[in-house]
């Protein structure tokens, strides 16, 4: 056994065969917070994206890559970032039109290789977490 359980399980029920859609005598008080396996399970392929252009950000832009987290200090920030968003949106859209891409959702980015729209999501994210910031700073 990997790990230490530090509670016993009821005679018969075995933790790695629990089926967790049943519920069973343990106590788990989820009533009124978030689903976060609505993100997870819905939309892997889309944080794998958002992650593989953060992961080349930090890791193979060039001439020197990024420090992770540096997007935080980029001013003004909601300016800079709803241009990088669009320039990926002109890209994808350009793509389509000069036949480099069926459709310019599957239009790829010149730089890294990676899926225009994963970059486009990237920027919104970025755009988003701020936003969200700024709302919960101003509602303290």
């Amino acid at each position: 056994m990997i790990g230490h359980l530090d509670h016993d399980f009821p005679t018969g029920v075995v933790p790695s065969r629990v089926d967790l859609t049943k519920p069973g005598p343990g106590r788990k008080d989820d009533t009124g917070k978030l689903d976060i396996t609505l993100l997870f399970d819905d939309m892997p392929n889309a944080l794998e994206a958002v992650v593989e252009v953060l992961q080349w950000a930090v890791t193979k832009k060039q001439p020197v890559p990024y420090e992770r987290g540096s997007w935080q200090g980029v001013e003004p920030f909601q300016v800079r970032y709803r241009a990088a968003q669009l320039r990926h949106m002109l890209n994808a859209a350009k793509a389509k039109v000069q036949g480099r891409a069926v459709e310019s959702h599957l239009a790829r980015d010149h730089e890294t290789g990676l899926l225009e729209l994963a970059h486009i999501a990237t920027d919104v994210l970025f755009q988003l977490e701020m936003a969200c910031r700024d709302v919960g700073a101003s509602a303290a």
